[in-house]
């Protein structure tokens, strides 16, 4: 039987907790998905990469814009259905996937983009955990 706490839930950091999490991690994982490759339409977009014609740049707004309200109803459902103190800090991800995209698209990553998206990215995690009194 598992432990729980005064309230009834897992302890913070216990197998039995991560378990409960993981519809809230795969839900927030699609929205983060979401948001990148949205940030890849876009950037593919600024590079003039599939502007060959105006109606290839419309095309392309308009599945950034079709991105971005599918992300809002991904990111309704899951405020509405887990704790914010659970998607948040799983949002962050978005930091360090930019990232790897800034690098596949040849951009020049620096210590201090890495150092900033690892900090943003650990603080918000760590305001996430529970303390067990």
């Amino acid at each position: 039987m598992c432990e729980t706490d005064s309230a009834g839930a897992p302890p913070a950091g216990s197998w039995s907790n991560l378990r409960s999490n993981l519809p809230a991690i795969a839900v927030m994982l699609l929205a983060v998905s979401l948001q990148l490759l949205g940030a890849v339409l876009l950037k593919t977009l600024a590079d003039n990469r599939l502007a060959w014609s105006i109606g290839l740049l419309a095309a392309g707004v308009g599945a950034v814009l079709t991105l971005n309200l599918v992300r809002l109803g991904v990111w309704g459902y899951a405020n509405s259905r887990f704790p914010l103190s659970t998607t948040f800090p799983l949002s962050s991800l978005f930091f360090p996937g930019l990232l790897l995209v800034a690098f596949a698209f040849g951009d020049d990553i620096g210590p201090t983009q890495v150092a900033g998206a690892a900090m943003i990215t650990a603080g918000t995690m760590w305001l996430s955990l529970r303390v067990s009194s």
